[in-house]
């Protein structure tokens, strides 16, 4: 018997844009049809998303544009391989709050090239 593979929501927005919202509402009604859900967010609440975070705060932030990128991205990997894909091989639904595409769209904007980004 095949094993049931997890599935991968992403919501992605401005801040402000409702995002949590939905993530909440979507997260309460499929745990409501009794499927397991995992509700995360980048960047993420620890170590280098936390670092990030901080660093974004800073108004005296000297971080340079692909520096951020970097660190978004090293964020992103270790949440990928601490979260999201143990929860996806053990059948899990995972939503979260903002993935790749926002790397793409607010370096982007920031002049980073979406290939490097990518």
């Amino acid at each position: 018997m095949a094993k049931k593979r997890g599935i991968f929501i992403v919501f992605e927005g401005i801040d402000g844009s409702g995002k949590s919202t939905h993530i909440r509402l979507l997260s309460q009604e499929l745990q409501g049809l009794g499927f397991d859900v995992l509700t995360t967010a980048e960047p993420t609440r620890t170590g280098i998303g936390r670092l990030i975070r901080e660093s974004i705060e800073a108004p005296s932030s000297q971080m340079t544009s692909e520096v951020e990128a970097l660190l978004f991205a090293a964020d992103r990997l270790n949440h990928v391989k601490r979260l999201i894909e143990p929860a996806l091989v053990a059948g899990r639904i995972v939503v979260s709050d903002r993935y790749v595409h926002s790397s793409l769209a607010y370096q982007g904007e920031r002049g980073v090239n979406l290939e490097w980004i990518r």
